[in-house]
């Protein structure tokens, strides 16, 4: 079993005949020759996290952003 974070190189083992993988479906390219099942009786959850370098300081766009996620996601 490969548990990795990088979803490309999980399709490319797909792909390649080398296993299968549980990805989100905008990971999966129409053009793509791998087949596609909905997971449509369970209820999946993804945990997701804002990042951000605390040693420099971020553009005006990336501050306003990070302000607003921070408050989003704190309600």
């Amino acid at each position: 079993m490969l548990d990795g974070g990088e979803t490309d190189t999980l399709l490319r083992f797909v792909a390649a005949g080398i296993g299968i993988a549980l990805v989100p479906r905008l990971a999966v390219h129409k053009d793509s020759n791998v087949v596609t099942l909905s997971v449509s009786d369970q209820e999946l959850r993804r945990s997701l996290g804002v990042v951000w370098r605390g040693d420099r300081l971020a553009s005006p766009a990336s501050r306003a952003l990070r302000a607003f996620l921070v408050h989003e996601l704190r309600r």
